[in-house]
């Protein structure tokens, strides 16, 4: 009994002198530089100055479009929530979820027309860091088809239609620009346009609850 005590005790005791596993200490470095809670902070149109809330002011900056429809407003307001990998090389995604105009087209007399709130559209991207800390991103377009709806008399949310993630512009040190391939209806130029967006998000919380 006393040989057996012996050796468990033994056992133990190499056992706590194990070293400690440090070899995703840089991917959780990396990680911890990304992880968090982001909000919108500005929405930078590459292009002409458009008004899509027809109130008569152009802007670049689509924040102050949107501010004045009530659901596009509450997704700009809504934090987005980015997990950390954990693994090296594993494809970690994230969803923004960014406001829409909510456009319609009526196949009959050719007009568009745009809802009173807005709406929200998810915008699907993901990551990857390898195990020398670079970090690799990835848009995902499927475009589902139940975003906009092809009828017989007209085109609901057509702006969805056209609007997907591009890239990563930057992401680092709580900063996430991402730009995305938009569309919206014009009332300046009275047109439906297409064109690219910076998103900025910069994080509130490294809380993701």
């Amino acid at each position: 009994m006393k040989k057996i005590a012996l050796v468990s005790a033994t056992f133990l005791l190499l056992a706590g002198c194990e070293k400690p596993d440090h070899t995703k200490d840089l991917l959780n470095k990396v990680c911890d530089d990304l992880r968090g809670r982001y909000v919108c902070e500005s929405i930078i149109f590459k292009g002409e100055p458009i008004d899509i809330n027809g109130d008569g002011i152009v802007n670049t900056n689509l924040v102050e479009e949107f501010k004045t429809l009530n659901y596009a407003r509450a997704m700009m307001e809504t934090s987005q929530r980015i997990f950390p990998a954990s693994d090296y090389d594993q494809e970690t995604f994230f969803d923004l979820e960014i406001p829409m105009q909510a456009v319609d087209f009526d196949k009959r007399t050719n007009e568009y027309r745009t809802g009173i709130s807005g709406s929200g559209m998810f915008i699907s991207f993901s990551y990857k860091v390898d195990n020398s800390g670079a970090v690799t991103y990835m848009a995902h377009n499927e475009r589902d088809s139940e975003l906009w709806e092809d009828w017989t008399e007209e085109v609901s949310n057509i702006d969805n239609k056209f609007t997907h993630g591009e890239s990563i512009v930057r992401f680092r040190n709580g900063i996430l620009i991402a730009l995305v391939n938009c569309a919206y209806y014009d009332y300046n130029t009275e047109t439906f346009i297409q064109g690219q967006a910076e998103f900025t998000y910069g994080r509130v919380s490294y809380s993701l609850y």
